[in-house]
């Protein structure tokens, strides 16, 4: 019965018009189509990538609250940990987060050191169990909408957000300098900046990028410089051009926006309080809201509310939804009863041909007989009482 449901919602949005009441009503078949495929394994699970180190809830709370409230489901989080709280662990667990321990090797390094490492180890076995992974810097990353329903449909690809300002910024060149040097430096300075902060994809070609990003990071150790994978990033797309057949970018026009290097006049929200894009469009997700004071009070006051704070599960029929089932078991009583009609209608008029065919068989058949009956007795008529002359040549 289910996979009859599914077959019918995928059939159903093409035969709706899109217009009025109607798109809406399509939008929402789409989505029931989705939660469909969650609820019964037909899709895999999406994966969130991060870490943290010394945070508080409260700074790391409009990461949770905005996520919840952007109802983004069938998910799975894992955060790297070293030195949380026991509030923050609490919490965490409670949202069913899988909490992993930074090795004590990488103490002495902040996150942004080692998270491709750490990545590229716990992926090593498990990238093929997830549809999309991504990874963001939880301090200073929200939600609007869900990112991972916005790529369901690009396959293969990998998600990289640009920022305003190129490789000439102040610490984006120094990062890279001191790793790679002003001759390759000098080569790539005046492409945008890619942040490594918020990075999507395909889990195929995320875990791609965690291998070569790992390999790559591992080759600089021990390096005190702090913040070195974004220049190794930076490195392997523009220098070495790995990727390119594969790379979506979102730069501030896009559904992912990095705001660090923004002018402030081009943010802006909207009267339910969400910040738009350059477009005038809510992005799905934004990132280093907090280097602007005001942005990051009204972000901190939206999402201050942590009571019943729950990540959605996959569970979706509820009350709001009864039209909707309805309305499909009414339409698949409608296809099913068509399907009937046609079925009848083929088979009746496939009989009826096969009684046709027959029927002309034994009346060309019927004809044959009278015919050669009535050759057999023209034949005989002909022949009767004649003499049969058999003239012999050598008599004459």
């Amino acid at each position: 019965m289910s996979k009859l449901y599914i077959i019918t919602l995928n059939i159903l949005p093409f035969l709706i018009n899109a217009n009025g009441y109607l798109s809406h009503l399509k939008e929402r078949i789409k989505e029931d189509i989705r939660n469909i495929k969650i609820k019964y394994g037909f899709t895999k699970k999406n994966l969130i990538l991060g870490g943290i180190k010394n945070l508080s809830w409260k700074l790391i709370k409009p990461f949770f609250v905005s996520l919840s409230q952007a109802n983004i489901t069938n998910i799975d989080i894992v955060l790297f940990c070293k030195k949380i709280s026991i509030e923050v662990e609490s919490k965490l667990k409670s949202l069913n987060v899988k909490i992993l321990d930074i090795p004590e090797e990488y103490n002495k390094l902040s996150v942004p050191d080692v998270r491709y490492v750490l990545y590229e180890k716990y992926l090593r076995d498990k990238w093929q169990n997830y549809n999309m992974i991504l990874t963001v810097d939880i301090r200073d990353v929200f939600f609007q909408k869900d990112i991972f329903k916005y790529y369901e449909n690009y396959k293969p690809f990998l998600g990289l957000a640009i920022e305003d300002g190129d490789l000439t910024e102040k610490a984006n060149k120094r990062w890279y300098v001191r790793i790679y040097g002003n001759d390759t430096y000098n080569q790539i300075k005046n492409e945008r900046i890619i942040c490594c902060g918020t990075l999507w994809g395909t889990s195929d070609k995320f875990y791609e990028l965690s291998y070569d990003m790992a390999k790559e990071l591992n080759s600089k150790y021990p390096l005190n410089i702090g913040v070195h994978d974004q220049p190794v990033l930076n490195y392997l797309v523009y220098y070495l051009k790995k990727y390119k057949d594969y790379i979506i970018k979102s730069d501030n026009y896009g559904p992912v926006i990095t705001i660090g290097s923004s002018k402030r006049e081009y943010l802006k929200f909207d009267s339910d309080k969400f910040l738009l894009n350059y477009k005038g469009e809510i992005p799905a997700l934004i990132h280093q809201y907090d280097r602007f004071s005001d942005i990051s009070k009204k972000i901190r006051d939206k999402y201050n509310n942590d009571n019943n704070l729950t990540i959605s599960s996959n569970e979706f029929y509820d009350n709001n939804n009864f039209f909707i089932y309805f309305f499909v078991l009414l339409a698949i009583l409608f296809f099913c009863i068509i399907l009937v009609i046609i079925s009848f209608r083929y088979f009746f008029n496939k009989c009826r041909k096969i009684k046709a065919s027959i029927s002309q068989k034994q009346l060309n058949k019927f004809k044959a007989v009278k015919i050669e009956k009535s050759m057999k007795k023209r034949k005989g008529k002909f022949t009767r009482g004649k003499w049969n002359i058999v003239l012999n040549y050598t008599d004459i």
